[in-house]
């Protein structure tokens, strides 16, 4: 800020893309530089977090990638859209590794290995939403995004040498479900593991006589025992047009036999042993 007169000026703003491809900005802070990449002719941030280990990194005007030789692309993926930024991860030799340096900044990576892909939480906790709501496929949500980054040509989202993300929001979304379940059960903090029914929610019907919840510690000997009586009503899908998988090594269990689900293990060794009723076709015999 400059005086004139005891009046501050405010600053000069700085451009956010620069048409010399060879000069970069950065901030007071020295944090943020803004870049224009000369390929693709597209605004890039590079941002520095400093996660307190270490001295902290002195600002450069010569951008990060002379500075610090470790940055790295890396797609976003936003409910504004679909974007490449640049990321510069710490060095220092106590620092975390690169995906919780992510998830400690808020973005969710799609791999816990040199992530080149992350997700911010506001999108996954959208994506989740629309879809129980709002009944929104996957596909429709990611078609949505391309379209929010570029309206006229979203087939061309993402560009250049990015691949296609649809398959990493399938998998995220997932891991993000089963995360938000266990939270909001209470073991978002909790180390042990987690048992049989610990994820359950007990909600038992009314109209279903259930000894100790909604029956009188009498009612063995009550004569009316008709008031009692479970009807059972059979019900599913007729159809089960996708019953056998394509690939089933591709089905990883995120959360085997946790809520009302059985594990896959004791399923399939019951299935060995157990033994199928074929109904008689009904017809004027029988």
């Amino acid at each position: 800020m400059d005086t004139v007169d005891g009046e501050e000026e405010p600053d000069e703003e700085i451009p956010y893309l620069v048409e010399d491809p060879d000069s970069d900005f950065e901030d007071e802070d020295g944090d943020i530089f803004y870049r224009a990449h000369p390929d693709r002719l597209v605004p890039q941030v590079a941002d520095l977090p400093w996660f307190g280990e270490g001295p902290r990194r002195s600002p450069s005007s010569h951008g990060t990638l002379e500075t610090f030789r470790n940055d790295q692309m890396v797609v976003v993926v936003d409910i504004e859209g679909i974007h490449e930024l640049l990321f510069t991860f710490c060095l220092c030799r106590n620092a975390p590794t690169e995906d919780l340096q992510l998830l400690d900044l808020g973005y969710y990576p799609a791999s816990s290995i040199r992530p080149c892909t992350v997700f911010m939480r506001r999108l996954l906790d959208d994506f989740l939403l629309a879809n129980r709501e709002c009944k929104t496929s996957p596909q429709n949500y990611y078609n949505k995004l391309r379209r929010i980054t570029n309206p006229a040509f979203p087939h061309m989202v993402p560009d250049y040498d990015a691949q296609d993300r649809y398959k990493e929001l399938l998998r995220v979304s997932q891991q993000w479900q089963i995360q938000q379940m266990r939270k909001m059960a209470g073991f978002g903090h909790r180390d042990d593991p987690i048992g049989h029914r610990d994820l359950a929610i007990q909600c038992p019907a009314p109209a279903c006589p259930q000894p100790g919840i909604n029956l009188p510690e009498s009612w063995k000997t009550d004569p009316e025992q008709w008031k009692y009586t479970r009807s059972v009503v059979m019900d599913g899908n007729f159809s089960t047009q996708h019953r056998k998988m394509c690939r089933p090594e591709d089905d990883v269990a995120l959360a085997d036999g946790h809520a009302f689900m059985v594990e896959d293990t004791p399923y399939k060794e019951h299935l060995k042993t157990a033994k199928e009723y074929k109904e008689l076709p009904l017809n004027a015999r029988n």
